[in-house]
């Protein structure tokens, strides 16, 4: 990020333009084209939901009338002379008439009525009546009616018809599955039930009729258990079930099934099923797909032109301040001249009256700094006679007239070779600046004057890096520090002290310390003494 900050600011002005107003295009376009994206998939999606579950009603509305009609032609059947009379008339014993009849009156009535696959009609006494085409349900018997779980139901009914899958689970069949029409037969003259009839209408059929106006349609059909009743070409695998909301009762989304969109359509119609319509869903239809690329078409050029604005934008802002940049390099050369070049009263022209000013303005400047640098150099002078104070001089000369009069000449010429060292190097021929070697002399020579003052009360301990010995620094840069080091560390204590002053180099800098500190253990080590 930091290198990416660098790289960004030692970009041209112009270049600068350029990539912000681009950053600024893309992000905004492409806002723009995710806001147009999202509210068109929204749209195209309600639609398609819409049309979806339009569809799934018109399926449900064809399913009401192939069960409608197949209720019309149970009544038909439980309304008949005949049937009535053979089942009011039953008994124990197969009665081969009465199943001759039945057989003759069935398949004739299933000539004109294609919708029905099967008709099964039971007596009281269990014989069974029945005309089958299709082989596949011969099983079902009255014992294993009256042995499901919804046969009380059934009577309850007192004549309604159940719908039930293969049965109610009276039969399987291996090839396709039935819907079963389930209800009893009541006797017209005394209401009371004489048989039970189960009329099968096979998948196929119900399949066939939902799908004639659109065959490559994919339908689900689920009984109110669940169970697949239909199923168009399309297996629902456990990963497709999970996507059935089984509570909803109109419900229509876009699911994400293996890698694919599909548009999922549920509704559950007035028998408790369920119809599931499942489409692939395709967001980018021919017309959209024209449509956006017609669009992406003006954005680029759209954005070709707003690029070649900005560059010749760049250029008029850019251009004077290249020619003021040159006009200032002269200051380089170290010549203050004053820009001349041709500008508006824009900010480019503010920026040369200002640069102009500011030259101005430096060349009083620099008139100022001659007359304050004499100024300073004087004071300097001034403060140099200040430092040679005569009251050291004076504290000097009496030490040595103590130590004379104690006859202790040794010390009081080490005192005046000190001293006398000590004022040459401070003098320095007017130097203002010295090598450390030589401060550092200079502050041996104060130091031994003083611990000569104070009858060696304090030690010296001067550490100096030979790397730094001819390294130049202003005169009197370590004294002061030394004589407030012994007036506020030494003088005034009751134990020794020490003073410790160090020289060294560290990376491009030189470190010079004064420390002081005062031996309390020393000093009591020696009064025992």
């Amino acid at each position: 990020m930091n290198k990416f900050k660098k790289w960004l600011g030692n970009l041209k002005i112009s270049t600068k333009i350029v990539f912000y107003y681009l950053v600024i295009f893309i992000l905004s376009i492409s806002l723009i084209a995710l806001f147009f994206m999202g509210t068109e998939k929204k749209t195209i999606l309600g639609k398609v939901k819409q049309m979806s579950l339009t569809e799934v009603k018109s399926i449900s509305s064809k399913m009401d009338y192939i069960i409608d009609i197949t209720d019309n032609q149970s009544e038909m059947l439980i309304s008949s002379q005949t049937i009535q009379s053979i089942l009011r008339n039953g008994s124990k014993k197969s009665n081969f008439t009465y199943q001759q009849k039945m057989d003759n009156y069935s398949a004739n009535f299933m000539n004109f009525n294609d919708n029905i696959s099967s008709i099964y009609i039971f007596d009281n006494y269990g014989n069974k009546y029945f005309i089958d085409y299709t082989g596949q349900t011969k099983n079902i018997s009255l014992m294993t009616i009256k042995n499901t779980n919804w046969y009380n139901n059934l009577l309850e009914l007192r004549g309604r018809y159940l719908l039930k899958l293969n049965g109610g689970g009276t039969f399987k069949s291996d090839s396709q599955n039935y819907v079963s029409m389930i209800r009893v037969i009541n006797d017209l003259n005394t209401q009371k039930i004489i048989g039970i009839m189960v009329i099968n209408i096979s998948a196929k059929y119900i399949k066939d009729t939902l799908n004639e106006d659109a065959p490559a349609r994919n339908i689900i059909l689920l009984d109110e258990k669940n169970h697949n009743i239909i199923n168009s070409g399309l297996p629902v695998n456990k990963k497709l079930s999970q996507n059935f909301n089984y509570n909803n009762k109109n419900y229509s989304a876009i699911q994400n099934i293996n890698s694919k969109q599909y548009i999922i359509t549920e509704l559950e119609n007035k028998y408790g099923w369920k119809i599931i319509s499942i489409n692939l869903f395709d967001q980018l239809s021919k017309v959209n797909q024209s449509y956006n690329i017609v669009l992406l078409i003006a954005i680029l050029i759209n954005g070709m032109l707003l690029i070649g604005g900005f560059l010749f934008f760049s250029l008029i802002i850019t251009k004077p301040i290249q020619t003021l940049i040159q006009a200032m390099k002269q200051v380089e050369l170290g010549k203050f001249i004053e820009v001349n070049i041709k500008t508006s009263n824009d900010e480019i022209g503010e920026l040369k009256n200002i640069y102009n000013m500011m030259i101005r303005e430096i060349k009083k400047l620099f008139i100022k700094v001659i007359e304050e640098q004499r100024t300073k150099r004087k004071a300097e002078l001034d403060v140099l006679q200040e430092q040679i104070k005569p009251h050291f001089l004076y504290n000097s000369l009496d030490a040595i007239s103590s130590l004379i009069l104690s006859k202790k000449s040794d010390e009081a010429f080490e005192f005046v070779k000190a001293l006398g060292q000590f004022y040459r190097l401070f003098l320095s021929n007017g130097k203002e600046e010295i090598t450390v070697k030589e401060e550092i002399a200079m502050v041996r020579n104060y130091l031994t004057v003083q611990k000569i003052r104070f009858s060696g009360r304090f030690k010296i301990n001067i550490t100096v890096d030979e790397s730094v010995l001819n390294t130049n620094i202003p005169r009197l840069s370590l004294q002061p520090l030394v004589e407030n080091a012994i007036n506020h560390g030494i003088r005034g204590k009751l134990g020794p002290g020490e003073i410790t002053i160090y020289a060294m180099n560290y990376e491009d800098h030189i470190i010079i310390s004064v420390r002081s500190e005062e031996h309390t253990s020393e000093l009591q080590s020696q009064d025992a003494s």
